[in-house]
């Protein structure tokens, strides 16, 4: 067992030795000036986020000690709430990754099967991934809290205090994600291959609404507090409680803080000696649990396949335009993705939880507006926001969604303007749909007057047309054609530049709307005439920007006709 172990931690240090050079060669190595740019800005990135949490850290404990009146003193109970709660928030989130992270392992990279093949035990090798991703979690975590746990140590004049608290962090995750795995071994048999994706995105929709439902449980803003009550900590039972790990390492996290050696080598300890405990029976379990067949199939008896229609048939096959027949094409495939389905439906469901929770104080914040024009266009900002992730989910892929097969289209008659025009409508028919619906339902909702709800959702579905035609614009620029998985579809720059597309139009769409608005108030013109001319002029900015990125994207495409 001993020898099993051992040789899981030098499988482990290989294959972090192997990530550490492709990371390298992918970048420092690489001799692209994009990825050398993105490093360079990475770097300073984290440098600019580490200067100022550790500026943070230690302004806050001399606030704390020159106005003692002001902020109190935090006793040792309220350290171990507040170090539960972060360890259960911490432990949330190891779970959910480590499921990610096995699920694709096991059933869309190939790499696992490769490692498989090498002269190592399969527990070794389970147990070196696992080592591997805790090592990469912990580093992780790393970046964003060492600043903040220096700066305990310089707080408390104590140096070992950074160092124990790092051992802490470093051990507390081995016990989370082990049990993930495990447990994924247990019930990744009865997932169909096929169905992995969907798989993924559902943990992936589990683990957003456990966020953001714990957000608007616990977070102070969304709940209903007697005015003049200072917010508290939140109260978990399951931080503190003393038989389980949170509570165990949060006695040894309170017991570094405060000093007592005691506490932190009892309750350490023990988290340590659990630790190893989970982890020798973790990794034979997942053994076991993988040599016992999760590849012989999915679970139940292979559907019989459908009978094809005879071919003899009097009637003669309708013809219809490439662009109908691409557009019907596009919308089949992802009517047929369960995840992406999911993901697309993911900001409604946020959307009706956020309605539900605290719908009637927006709806009272908005009376201060009367029922002129900044009521109804505060109306459409909701749909904006979801209009940003529907645009980019359905438009900026669009174009790569054909992928290999793109090749047959090129050497086909039909021109690349034909498909750029299809793949518009493809994706500009659902988000006119949506905002035409919403758009209304809100604007009933709030009861402005109806020329300005007309102009509003007039100026909404210009707007979502447009940002549609721009993603897809945008996706035949940076398309990628030759993918094998649908995660590579786009390169990751065309997500930011995207993004940063999106929010540019959104801001001039803004201005062009609300300028005409300011000047009838300084001008004391009709306030009528110049919002009509406001929305006119953003709805033709909209679309110029839409044809100038799809006559780019037009010239980019063109290179692969044959």
């Amino acid at each position: 067992m001993t020898r099993s172990l051992s040789d899981a931690f030098r499988f482990a240090a290989i294959l972090s030795a192997a990530q550490l050079r492709m990371f390298i060669n992918q970048t420092l190595r690489s001799r692209e000036p994009m990825r050398l740019v993105l490093l360079v800005l990475g770097g300073l990135f984290v440098l600019f986020l580490w200067i100022q949490e550790l500026a943070g850290t230690l302004l806050a404990a001399e606030a704390s000690r020159r106005f003692p009146s002001r902020f109190g003193h935090i006793a040792s109970h309220d350290v171990l709430q507040i170090v539960g709660v972060a360890l259960v928030a911490y432990a949330v989130l190891l779970m959910f990754s480590s499921a990610l992270f096995s699920l694709n392992a096991l059933l869309l990279n190939p790499d696992l099967d490769l490692l498989l093949v090498t002269p190592w035990r399969v527990d070794t090798v389970l147990a070196a991934r696992m080592l591997n991703q805790i090592l990469r979690m912990v580093l992780l975590s790393l970046l964003f809290v060492l600043p903040l746990l220096c700066g305990l140590g310089i707080i408390l004049h104590q140096p070992l205090v950074p160092l124990a608290l790092i051992v802490l962090l470093a051990v507390f995750p081995v016990m989370f994600v082990i049990a993930a795995s495990v447990m994924v071994l247990a019930i990744v048999r009865f997932i169909p291959p096929s169905r992995a994706r969907e798989a993924m995105a559902a943990v992936g929709i589990v683990f957003a609404v456990v966020i953001n439902l714990a957000n608007f449980l616990l977070n102070p803003a969304f709940s209903s507090r007697p005015p003049g009550l200072r917010p508290g900590i939140p109260n978990l039972p399951l931080g503190t409680t003393p038989w389980l790990p949170f509570g165990w390492a949060g006695r040894a996290v309170t017991g570094v803080l405060s000093g007592d050696p005691w506490a932190t080598l009892g309750w350490g300890g023990l988290v340590v000696g659990v630790t190893l405990l989970v982890l020798v029976l973790g990794t034979r379990l997942s053994g076991v649990l993988y040599l016992s067949g999760w590849a012989q199939g999915a679970w139940g008896a292979p559907r019989p396949a459908r009978a094809l229609p005879s071919a003899a048939s009097d009637r003669t096959p309708r013809r219809r335009s490439p662009v109908v027949a691409l557009v019907l094409k596009d919308w089949r495939v992802r009517r047929r993705d369960v995840a992406q389905l999911t993901g697309l439906a993911m900001p409604f469901g946020f959307f009706l939880l956020v309605l539900a929770l605290n719908g009637p104080r927006l709806m009272s914040s908005l009376e201060p507006l009367g029922s002129g024009p900044l009521k109804a266009l505060t109306g459409i900002v909701p749909v904006l926001l979801i209009l940003l992730s529907l645009t980019t989910a359905l438009g900026l892929s669009a174009v790569s969604l054909e992928g290999r097969a793109i090749w047959v289209y090129a050497s086909s008659p039909n021109s690349m303007r034909s498909l750029l025009e299809a793949k518009c409508w493809a994706a500009a028919l659902p988000t006119i749909a949506v905002s035409l619906v919403m758009g209304t339902a809100l604007q009933v909702a709030i009861r402005p007057d109806l020329p300005w709800a007309v102009g509003a959702v007039t100026l909404l579905l210009v707007l979502s047309g447009a940002l549609a035609c721009v993603m897809v614009g945008l996706g035949g620029i940076v398309g990628r054609f030759d993918w094998t998985d649908a995660r590579r579809m786009v390169h990751p720059v065309g997500g930011l530049v995207a993004l940063l597309v999106q929010f540019g139009l959104i801001v001039a769409v803004a201005g062009l709307v609300l300028l005409p608005l300011l000047l009838a108030s300084i001008f004391h013109q009709s306030l009528l005439g110049l919002f009509l001319a406001g929305v006119l002029a953003a709805s033709l900015a909209a679309v110029v920007t839409a044809i100038v990125v799809l006559v780019l994207a037009e010239q980019r495409l063109r290179r692969l006709e044959i």
